[in-house]
């Protein structure tokens, strides 16, 4: 991990869209706070619950967006290939724009969850280390995705893709709570789930099929 690519990668966003984003997450959260209830909506999920796995929904769209300037835009304009080429390794890019996405979307949010804490007071551990690790984990599987893909055409479609896959990951440990009850069980349960299509992607991911695509 270089911690000067990072600095670079996360300076290079902090523009006025960057600012705008924030805004837009923001006025979100103040929107649903206004209804703001400890009572159980979804099985065994609280509001503040569901809240939080609402801002990792959040997270992917605007990790998505911010995306375009990162990792998307090193791979339109080659430069992935010319630093393979240079003897960088594929892990090391991954790791870099990973970590870049992943500080860079946390950034966008810290007004909104600032609020938020603010509002409904300091959340559960288990919260905070779900959306933590699961937006670490989103990251991952945003940039393995944004390699795999060859026809660079389509990545207006990765927000939607991502989006879909948490959804389905979201159906699935809401079903599983609400007949088990077992809050660890559940989360094992939805982070093998995600690990396994984290994994399935990334060994997709070869310098190959980099090369191989186009736009």
């Amino acid at each position: 991990m270089d911690l000067t690519i990072i600095r670079i990668h996360v300076k290079k966003i902090l523009t006025g869209n960057f600012v705008f984003m924030s805004l837009v997450a923001i006025i979100f959260g103040i929107l649903t706070l206004f209804s703001k209830g400890q009572e159980k909506i979804i099985g065994s999920y609280t509001y503040i619950d569901m809240l939080w796995k609402g801002y990792i929904f959040l997270y992917i769209i605007f990790a998505c967006e911010l995306s375009k300037d990162l990792l998307q835009m090193e791979k339109i304009t080659r430069r992935i290939e010319w630093l393979i080429a240079n003897g960088t390794r594929l892990q090391s890019i991954l790791i870099n724009h990973t970590v870049s996405l992943w500080i860079s979307t946390l950034l966008l949010l810290m007004p909104l969850l600032g609020i938020t804490i603010y509002k409904i007071g300091s959340p559960d551990v288990a919260q905070i280390l779900d959306f933590f690790t699961f937006t670490l984990l989103s990251s991952i599987i945003i940039n393995a995705v944004i390699l795999v893909i060859r026809d660079m055409n389509k990545y207006k479609g990765i927000s939607l893709r991502i989006s879909v896959f948490y959804f389905f990951i979201l159906i699935i440990e809401s079903m599983f709570y609400s007949w088990s009850n077992n809050f660890i069980l559940t989360v094992i349960i939805k982070y093998v789930i995600s690990l396994c299509v984290s994994v399935f992607v990334l060994r997709m991911a070869t310098k190959e099929r980099i090369v191989m695509a186009y736009y």
